[in-house]
Formats: C-alpha cells, structure tokens, sequence
C-alpha cells in the first residue's frame, strides 16, 4: 500500500512489477465489509485469499515459508 512506511521501498517494489495500491482503495474495501454486515476478511488485491491457507497449516510449515519468503524479498533488494 502507497503510504509513508512504504516510500523508502516503493520504487524497488515497481522495478519488481509490483503494484503499490492507494489507501484509498483499501479503506473502501474496509468500509465495504463493515456495511455489508457480513463480516469476513479483506484481501487485496483478492487473489491474495489463497494466502490464507497458510494459516490452517501447522507452526513449522507457516514459519518455513515465511522465512523462505522473507529471503527472496531481501535477496532482490525490497
């Protein structure tokens, strides 16, 4: 998301391909949800659903890949 926090690594992030969303369009998904009284979780962009599933794995599998993930953003430079 194009915030502050994000500003240092934004540009490395583009050079990747990756799209930086405004905070516009995550607070209207937010608010979304909440109006729609069906609760549930936001993921954006909402491909990124299937992320989830890590959750639902055991303590040593989410930490592995966490770990491995982390490795590949320092190792190209983010």
């Amino acid at each position: 998301m194009r915030t502050p926090l994000a500003a240092p690594v934004e540009s490395a992030l583009q050079a990747q391909g990756e799209a930086m969303m405004d905070p516009a369009l995550v607070a209207d998904a937010v608010v979304q949800c909440i109006v729609s009284c069906a609760g549930g979780q936001v993921f954006l962009p909402s491909g990124m659903g299937k992320v989830s599933l890590l959750r639902g794995m055991p303590n040593w599998v989410q930490e592995g890949v966490r770990s491995r993930a982390g490795r590949t953003v320092i190792a190209r430079g983010a």
